[in-house]
């Protein structure tokens, strides 16, 4: 389990060249796999040293906000968070997997909530006061 620790850790750090102004995390899920809930907070550990070094916000959103902030219903499908993904992002190419003779839209769900969990955390009041003191 450390050693996988360092692994995140040295794979957050060379991602980050560039300093971030914030750093947007989804709630980690309630899961019953001992393991896989391990390996979700150890990335959230890493994620939390790592806004705490660099002295950025961690901002957490939930994946009812996600859904919420998007497309204004807490009850949107993986279809429905790409697509509103597309229409923030038109030029975006989002990755498709191919299994068993079909196209799948597994990968491009994935792209798409990562960027959807930085859009949430964009929705966020606290968020939207602070742009408007820069402007």
């Amino acid at each position: 389990m450390f050693r996988r620790s360092q692994i995140v850790w040295a794979e957050i750090r060379s991602k980050w060249l560039n300093l971030p102004n914030a750093i947007c995390t989804e709630t980690p899920p309630y899961l019953r796999n001992s393991s896989i809930t391990a390996a979700i907070h150890l990335v959230s550990g890493a994620l939390t040293l790592y806004a705490d070094i660099l002295k950025v916000p961690l901002l957490e959103t939930t994946p009812g906000e996600v859904k919420l902030c998007l497309t204004k219903k807490r009850s949107a499908t993986k279809e429905e968070i790409i697509a509103a993904m597309t229409k923030i992002y038109p030029n975006a190419t989002w990755p498709v997997s191919r299994g068993k003779g079909c196209e799948s839209t597994e990968m491009a769900s994935h792209a798409a909530d990562s960027l959807a969990v930085i859009e949430s955390c964009l929705c966020d009041p606290v968020i939207i006061a602070l742009r408007g003191l820069r402007k």
